[in-house]
């Protein structure tokens, strides 16, 4: 991950041999190359487990079922010879990444364990207050569970800005439970993690990890494929506005100006974009993006000053930590616009047909989906650009044109237009 401090362009990334893993660092000069190298810790770097306060870094790192933190001068290099230790991760729930944020004179970590949120705080000399659960919780049904998916944290020169994701479930094992809810929750907290105001709920997206920034007046969450604006500036937070992007991962930063976000996603190939947005999600200059070599799996890239960083290559191919200068990728095409002449018809009983013609721009994939007799719309297939016909038991279907910029509008078959 990247992380831009006072001029500088610090790296840090996970360097795993057999059973061994080490977290490493490198100050950046502006074209991505390394000038200095460290090893700071045997242990994993989570995604959002890194940030600048003006003077050193805080890594937060995972080892032996522990959370701790390595405090790094301005060159990456650690100041502690030991990392300070914030508490056991429970190993029943799994390691869910930790987030942190410089909040004016002390750090704040947060991550999820199993039912809670867990909150620390670092000072500036390295001294951290012991772990407690946020008091987040909301009254649950009896015989129902809770379980914090993830989080992350930013702060607006007031207060941190906490969102996290959850589930909400009834306990039962079988047949599975088709009950219960999960949601995306924003709230303010003061520096020593007391509840500053109400929690609002936003556009759900599941997510393993979010991302998150602040102007110092709004706040961009980016969960998946949804990226949601919310209004800071009162006692209650505001939701603004909400934008979807193809589902993958990604990174958020503010960097004085607007709000640059970095995404990841697969259609035929690894795609990597970058945006330039205004509070209101628009766009503030043409986006860019590239096609990048297949990850082992897929992970979220880093947005950092004037580069974006992103793993790339397998096992196979080589894997490797790879960087790229905004300037240097190309712009995208404008996305495409709906398949026309859409039309449908009986190849047998129950079976029915959807063909269409390829509409203007670059056309990467379609995708189909057929209405079905509840009234909502299922997936039917998805299918490269060569293709343009499906084939399903839904008689109304409907399909849109996809490529890297984004996706087009459904189109309908004409006589069947009235349906949503």
């Amino acid at each position: 991950m990247l992380v831009p401090a006072s001029g500088r362009l610090l790296a840090a990334w996970d360097e795993v041999t057999g059973d061994a893993a080490a977290v490493r660092t490198a100050v950046l000069d502006a074209d991505g190359n390394p000038l200095q190298l460290h090893t700071v810790a045997a242990a994993y770097l989570g995604a959002s487990d890194l940030a600048w306060s003006g003077a050193e870094f805080l890594a937060v790192t995972n080892a032996n079922g522990q959370l701790g933190a390595v405090r790094l001068d301005a060159n990456g290099a650690a100041i502690e010879a030991e990392p300070i230790v914030l508490g056991p991760i429970g190993p029943e729930w799994g390691y869910r990444r930790a987030s942190v944020t410089w909040a004016g004179d002390r750090w704040i970590v947060v991550w999820p364990n199993g039912e809670h949120l867990r909150f620390a705080t670092i000072s500036s000399a390295g001294l951290a207050t012991a772990p407690r659960n946020l008091a987040i919780d909301t009254p649950l049904p009896e015989e129902w569970y809770r379980s914090v998916e993830a989080a992350a944290v930013a702060y607006d020169g007031t207060r941190v800005l906490l969102v996290w994701n959850e589930e909400r479930r009834p306990f039962c094992w079988f047949p599975v439970c088709s009950e219960g809810e999960a949601l995306t929750l924003a709230v303010p907290l003061t520096r020593d993690g007391e509840l500053a105001g109400t929690p609002l709920s936003i556009p759900y997206t599941q997510a393993s990890e979010l991302s998150v920034a602040t102007s110092g007046s709004d706040l961009l969450v980016l969960a998946g494929r949804k990226l949601t604006s919310i209004d800071t500036r009162g006692e209650t937070l505001r939701l603004l506005t909400t934008r979807e992007f193809l589902s993958g991962a990604g990174d958020v930063q503010w960097d004085g100006r607007d709000y640059v976000v970095a995404h990841r996603f697969r259609l035929y190939q690894f795609h990597l974009t970058l945006r330039r947005l205004d509070a209101a999600l628009r766009d503030t200059a043409a986006p860019r993006g590239t096609v990048t070599l297949a990850p082992d799996f897929l992970q979220a890239p880093s947005v950092g000053g004037s580069l974006v960083a992103v793993q790339e290559g397998t096992v196979e191919t080589g894997g490797r930590a790879a960087v790229y200068r905004h300037s240097d990728l190309p712009l995208l095409p404008a996305p495409p616009s709906p398949p026309r002449n859409l039309r449908t018809r009986a190849t047998g009983p129950n079976q029915y047909e959807l063909t269409w013609d390829p509409p203007e721009g670059e056309v990467e994939q379609y995708m189909v989906e057929g209405f079905t007799a509840g009234g909502s719309w299922a997936w039917v297939a998805i299918l490269p650009a060569n293709i343009r016909s499906a084939r399903s038991p839904f008689v109304i279907m409907r399909v849109r044109a996809i490529n890297a910029a984004g996706m087009s509008e459904f189109a309908t078959e004409g006589r069947r237009r009235a349906v949503r």
